[in-house]
């Protein structure tokens, strides 16, 4: 055997404690392959949707708020944002058209948001200066702690009528 090498001394619930020829402990945990091939236990989905939920909720207490450092740090770098309004690509992009936006909007009232796994659908009465209030969908998807992708879907038509 070369130095570096591994022995296993024994195993018990799946853990091999070993010693390489330098001397030095080493734990090892070994998986089965039906172990791997298993989804996501219900404890790790139920935190992913708490942290996809939570993160939904803060967005738009940012947006309300126009708390653009929050949102900064809610939102991607390399977020993408696509609605019947417009497009943005990239954090400064998306947090600009979101201000922009707050030029006529007087309220959003969240009526339910539902998630699944990494993914949370807002549903929300979109409130403006130009028009009735606007029922609202938001798509946001959560990877790695933040929001990077969010599609907006709303019938545009009494916001566009009464701008043009």
């Amino acid at each position: 055997m070369k130095q570096g090498s591994v022995v296993a001394l024994h195993r018990h619930t799946g853990d091999v404690h070993a010693y390489n020829l330098s001397g030095t402990r080493q734990n090892l945990r070994l998986r089965s392959s039906t172990e791997l091939s298993q989804p996501p236990s219900r404890q790790t989905r139920e935190n992913a949707v708490h942290q996809a939920t939570e993160l939904a909720s803060r967005y738009f207490t940012a947006w309300q708020a126009r708390d653009e450092q929050a949102l900064s740090e809610i939102l991607a770098e390399d977020v993408t944002f696509r609605g019947p309004l417009g497009t943005a690509n990239g954090r400064t992009e998306c947090i600009a058209g979101l201000m922009g936006m707050l030029g006529i909007v007087t309220a959003i009232e969240v009526e339910a948001r539902v998630a699944d796994d990494h993914d949370v659908i807002t549903w929300f009465d979109l409130h403006t200066t130009a028009a009735a209030p606007a029922p609202t969908a938001n798509w946001s998807h959560v990877e790695d702690g933040q929001i990077n992708r969010i599609r907006v879907a709303f019938d545009p038509r009494g916001i566009v009528g009464a701008t043009s």
